[in-house]
């Protein structure tokens, strides 16, 4: 590592004019860098104030039980990330917590949310600042344009645009935190603070735990501490029992988020199952996975570098599984074991090459599919922070190739045109990021063999009334991959809306058999079934699909529609009770209840039963029912069945 100069800076000249004493360093100067920073970090992201709750936002934060306000606070340090009808195996208390106070201070207001975003990214840039400084002493103008490129990135928009990219933002703010203090702090700070921020930033997100493997490579000797640590555990300085307690506070510390982990999942690696379209790479062979997941890796590092075409989404079959090593992928395998042999040879003399390195590839290493196979083959938002050690690497080389070739006084001119083309960039990707629709018709651009990317964008299209491209887009979807259950639920849905019911059926019996544990085909199953006045068997589709939490109001509500074709009117109007108190104050389904019990009092009276026709006047399903609607149901069996001396009760 690069020593910085020990020696003290020389004092400058007071200006003629004999300002007054600490004037004449000009203190401003010493924080443009910093002001720079944050514009940079800021600027590009004004559209993502505009934007809504787009993608997995709605899932993971509207409609989700275990933020949401009603809930207790607790819910979100003792439950899983995703909802619990989301087998995701994901732990992040301390972002979940953070969804839970916006939620119950602002409530569903998006800005509140995009803004405590946009802070978050600013400081984890500072914070890059800071680090970069650290590592390279002494070329606080190199260490500058790598905080402001991380700054102004546009591979960055996922995490920070995208309200769920909020567990990146805060695994790198802590995780940077901590990394800065075990460096190069001192006295009790320096025990303490590392293993705290660390905590919090496993306890954002678990892929933090990559720090650990940094820490471990300082102590080892292949990392060097930045001479302007040595004070810092990093450096080896002070007694070796001091070293080991700090060393045993970051072991703890891991211990901790493990063992919060275990007691909420159950398990250290929560994942039951993954689709072969999330991680085409899950249940392959470990030469397939490798081979992939390096191909992946160099296909990060190629946004990173030339970030045009983006995507919120590289599924199936965007990319797809590499089984040959003699192919391209082969070369690029063999290309990344060049690299690391390269980068271990100019570990000395050029140290923060090598160091920049280590960071990128040990922060992503637990998200790469190389250690353990992960929930997604790859995400733009995973690329947060890993993106810092790539972007130190480019700047380093163009600096060291520039130091070399007349025009050095270009340099700044260079470095302004790439971070306006960058901030250009991340601008007109916030503002495809403004809702789902104009975020995945920028995904099917990007990535048309997507088949998620088709299919989400077909049901937004659905929901906007473009049936007819709905349709396109789950068909290319199904070209790609025919048993896509998405897809096709979705498009027998389109099928349904435009009468053509013999396809839907086909289409949506598929689905159901492809993927039996899904609600949605069972659902729209059923809502055929009625459509074309089949109701036994939409019963039996929507008793399929109320086995399902997420799905249980729908389910209900088609099922107490099938009773009352079927002539079961007591179980139709009980349906719509229970599906009233599942779906709660913000939706009223009370006219449906009303329609029922008044067929239900039609029928008993029909049969000349008066006394039951007033029995469902003291049910409990009268209840919920504003006076009006009570008076006029009984106004019904009084009609029919003549005056009672207990008609006037309140019910």
């Amino acid at each position: 590592m690069i020593a910085p100069s020990t020696s003290q800076p020389r004092p400058r000249p007071l200006p003629s004019h004999r300002e007054p004493r600490g004037t004449g360093r000009r203190p401003w100067r010493a924080a443009l860098p910093w002001v720079l920073v944050l514009i940079a970090a800021w600027l590009p992201y004004i559209p993502a104030l505009e934007s809504g709750f787009t993608f997995d936002d709605g899932r993971l934060i509207l409609e989700n039980p275990t933020v949401a306000p009603s809930s207790p606070w607790t819910d979100s340090l003792v439950r899983p990330y995703w909802p619990p009808d989301h087998d995701s195996g994901l732990y992040r208390p301390l972002t979940s917590l953070t969804y839970h106070l916006q939620l119950a201070l602002w409530g569903k207001d998006p800005v509140p949310f995009h803004v405590f975003n946009l802070l978050l990214h600013g400081g984890a840039a500072l914070l890059a600042l800071v680090l970069m400084r650290c590592l390279i002493p002494g070329r606080r103008g190199l260490a500058f344009s790598i905080a402001l490129l991380f700054a102004v990135h546009p591979i960055h928009t996922e995490a920070v645009t995208n309200l769920v990219g909020r567990a990146d933002l805060l695994a790198a703010l802590f995780g940077l935190g901590a990394y800065l203090s075990w460096l190069t702090a001192r006295g009790a700070w320096r025990s303490l603070a590392p293993p705290v921020l660390l905590g919090l930033a496993m306890f954002s997100k678990e892929s933090a735990i990559a720090w650990v493997l940094v820490f471990a490579l300082h102590r080892v000797g292949l990392l060097a501490a930045p001479a302007a640590s040595t004070a810092g555990p990093a450096s080896g300085s002070g007694s070796s029992p001091r070293r080991l307690g700090g060393d045993a506070l970051l072991l703890g510390a891991v211990g901790v988020y493990v063992a919060a982990r275990i007691a909420v999942l159950g398990a250290l690696v929560g994942l039951q199952r993954v689709s072969i379209v999330d991680n085409p790479i899950y249940d392959v062979s470990w030469g397939t996975r490798v081979l992939t997941a390096l191909t992946v890796l160099w296909r990060g590092i190629g946004l990173i570098l030339a970030p045009y075409r983006l995507s919120p989404d590289y599924s199936f079959a965007a990319i797809t599984p590499e089984e040959s090593w003699l192919s391209a992928a082969g070369l690029l395998a063999l290309l990344s074991v060049g690299v690391i042999v390269l980068a271990a040879a100019l570990r000395r003399r050029m140290p923060f090459f090598f160091h920049a390195g280590v960071l990128y590839s040990a922060l992503i290493l637990p998200v790469s599919n190389l250690i353990v196979p992960i929930g997604t083959i790859m995400a733009e938002r995973l690329l947060y922070l890993p993106s810092l050690g790539i972007l130190a690497i480019v700047a380093l080389l163009f600096d060291r190739a520039a130091a070399k070739a007349p025009g050095r006084a270009l340099i700044p001119i260079l470095l302004v045109v790439a971070l306006v083309a960058l901030g250009a960039r991340s601008w007109t990707r916030n503002l495809e990021w403004r809702d789902d629709g104009s975020l995945f018709r920028a995904a099917v651009e990007a990535q048309p063999r997507s088949v998620k990317v088709r299919a989400n964008l077909g049901t937004w299209l659905v929901r906007a009334g473009e049936l007819t491209e709905a349709a396109a887009h789950y068909q290319a979807a199904l070209d790609v991959l025919p048993d896509y259950p998405p897809a096709l639920h979705g498009l027998g849905h389109v099928r349904i809306l435009q009468q053509r019911y013999a396809e839907a059926e086909a289409l949506l019996l598929k689905a159901r058999d492809r993927l039996p544990e899904s609600p949605e085909p069972a659902l729209r199953l059923g809502n055929l079934y009625l459509e074309i006045d089949r109701p036994a068997e939409a019963l039996a589709a929507f008793d399929q699909a109320a086995r399902h939490p997420r799905q249980r109001t729908d389910a209900m509500i088609g099922r107490a529609s099938a009773l009352c074709l079927l002539g079961r009117y007591d179980q139709s109007a009980a349906a719509w009770h229970e599906a009233q108190r599942l779906a709660g104050p913000d939706r009223d389904l009370h006219r449906h209840l009303v329609a029922a019990l008044e067929a239900l009092i039609r029928h008993h009276l029909g049969r000349g039963d008066c006394e039951a026709a007033r029995a469902v006047l003291l049910s409990e399903q009268i209840v919920g029912l504003d006076a009006e609607q009570q008076v006029a149901l009984g106004d019904l069996v009084d009609q029919a069945c003549g005056a009672d001396p207990h008609s006037g009760q309140e019910f």
